[in-house]
C-alpha cells in the first residue's frame, strides 16, 4: 500500500474542491506562489479519496459539484471521526444565506464567488494558522 505523502516541504497543504477547473486551476496557482502546497479534486468522490490520503490541514469547498454535492461531502466529513478535526471553507456563488447555513453545519467558514485573491489569502491564512 502506498504511504501518504509527508514532506511538504513545511507548507501547509489546501484541498481545493471544485468542479470549475479553471478557477480551481488560478486559486492553485495564487495559494502555491502563496506559499502553500495544494491538490485538486473536481467532484464529492474524488475529494473522499484525496481527503484520506492526503490529510489537509484545509478544504476549500464548493458547494455545487455534480454527482457529490459540497454539502454531501461537509456532512460526511463532520461526521466521520478521523476526519471531523479538518478544516473547511466553504467556496461558493450562492446567497450569502446558504453559505451561513454551511457555516451552521460545520464549514469553519466561507468566501462568496467572485472574491479577490487578497480575500482568499487572507481566509486561508486565518485557517490555517497554528
Amino acid at each position: 500500500m502506498t504511504q501518504r505523502p509527508t514532506d511538504r516541504g513545511g507548507k501547509k497543504l489546501i484541498l481545493v474542491i471544485d468542479d470549475d477547473a479553471n478557477l480551481a486551476k488560478i486559486m492553485r496557482r495564487f495559494l502555491e506562489n502563496a506559499g502553500y502546497a495544494t491538490v485538486y479534486a473536481d467532484n464529492g468522490f474524488e475529494a473522499g479519496v484525496c481527503l484520506v490520503y492526503y490529510d489537509p490541514d484545509l478544504i476549500t469547498l464548493d458547494i455545487k459539484m455534480p454527482e457529490m454535492d459540497g454539502e454531501e461531502v461537509l456532512a460526511c466529513i463532520r461526521r466521520t471521526d478521523y476526519l471531523s478535526h479538518l478544516k473547511v471553507m466553504v467556496v461558493s456563488g450562492l446567497d450569502e444565506e446558504i453559505l451561513k447555513g454551511c457555516v451552521a453545519r460545520g464549514a469553519n467558514d466561507f468566501l462568496r464567488k467572485p472574491f479577490t485573491n487578497q480575500e482568499l489569502l487572507a481566509k486561508v491564512q486565518a485557517l490555517t494558522a497554528d
